[in-house]
């Protein structure tokens, strides 16, 4: 099954998996102890069960706090960071099925319209093109041209301040892209990745970053 079909076909619960399957392959690791996890919200604990059983890393940029370490921050608890720390992302411990928080650099916390498991299953996507050793990068004005010749679904986008609100990412057959607005005003940077090169082939910009 490609990755387009799964994530279509797929149910909500099950979808994480099979698209971790397709990138990364069938998992070699064992699964974590669960009395860890009984206190988080349920898609936060099956992320972190899914994450033990792959040996291969699954996120490159941002990252997953690891579960000894969550914690309450201004009564919310970070449980995923951007690299630099500039940004976090948190469940209210109050209320754990509710959407999510994000903190910004005003030191506040900032109501989201996005609940934890869509958040997780973009973010890990979002994490493997990132991560990719095959991708290439684009500047152009038309990101859409890109995909106009081949099967892609856009996911719904999650309007967060990371990377930025107008940020997309596409899926395809056996690629992933990420689409956000450029330095330069009009354009944008879009980062194809792929599990072969041969894949990234068909695509053929007007503009391609070195």
């Amino acid at each position: 099954m490609s990755i387009i079909r799964s994530w279509i076909e797929a149910e909500s619960a099950t979808r994480l998996e099979l698209f971790l399957r397709e990138w990364y392959g069938t998992p070699t690791g064992k699964p974590i102890n669960e009395t860890l996890a009984r206190e988080i919200p349920e898609p936060l604990r099956r992320w972190h069960e899914l994450y033990q059983l792959w040996e291969t890393r699954i996120t490159h940029q941002n990252h997953a706090i690891p579960v000894n370490e969550l914690a309450p921050e201004r009564g919310k608890i970070p449980f995923w960071s951007e690299n630099q720390g500039n940004f976090l992302w948190a469940f209210d411990p109050e209320n754990p099925d509710s959407k999510i928080y994000e903190y910004q650099s005003d030191n506040s916390w900032r109501g989201t319209h996005v609940d934890i498991s869509r958040f997780l299953d973009v973010s890990t996507v979002n994490e493997a093109a990132y991560g990719s050793p095959i991708k290439k990068f684009f500047e152009t004005r038309d990101p859409w041209n890109l995909f106009f010749s081949v099967e892609a679904l856009q996911i719904a986008p999650l309007k967060l301040g990371w990377p930025h609100p107008e940020s997309r990412t596409v899926l395809g057959s056996d690629w992933l892209a990420l689409v956000d607005p450029g330095l330069n005003p009009g354009t944008y940077e879009v980062i194809i990745a792929s599990k072969s090169e041969r894949s990234l082939r068909k695509f053929m910009p007007s503009t391609q970053k070195t």
